[in-house]
């Protein structure tokens, strides 16, 4: 019996179809596939078989498996405490940062002659409203 089977068998008292989530109980395969590890574009599962994981997590993973500045801003965020309902330092850049990002990936996917008068429709403005209090 592999690995996966056994982790199956061991799910399926507990979970219905041995899984958390229904997609993936899929009767292409025989049992659900158990990662047992990433790295950049590759997954591995639990009995060491490796494969090529064009799904990347539905998005979620874009920056691969196992990313080295993922993981550093975990353990960064773990270090901080576990902060619930107050703001910190990372509230105002993470949105900012995706923002620029984002503007960066559209714009290099563009033409040169398109993207001046583009780029100037994702500039970021200053906030106007001054705070109170």
């Amino acid at each position: 019996m592999t690995k996966r089977e056994e982790l199956y068998a061991a799910a399926s008292r507990y979970l219905v179809g041995g899984v958390s989530s229904s997609i993936r109980n899929t009767p292409v395969c025989d049992y659900p596939l158990y990662i047992g590890r990433g790295e950049g574009s590759r997954i591995w599962d639990v009995d060491a078989n490796e494969y090529i994981d064009y799904c990347m997590s539905h998005g979620a993973s874009f920056l691969g498996h196992n990313n080295p500045v993922i993981k550093k801003a975990i353990q960064k965020a773990l270090q901080m405490g576990t902060i619930c309902s107050y703001e910190t330092e990372y509230q105002g850049s993470s949105p900012r940062r995706s923002a620029e990002w984002c503007r960066a990936v559209i714009l290099s996917a563009l033409p040169v002659r398109d993207r001046t008068p583009l780029s100037m429709r994702f500039e970021l403005p200053e906030p106007t409203r001054k705070r109170t209090g």
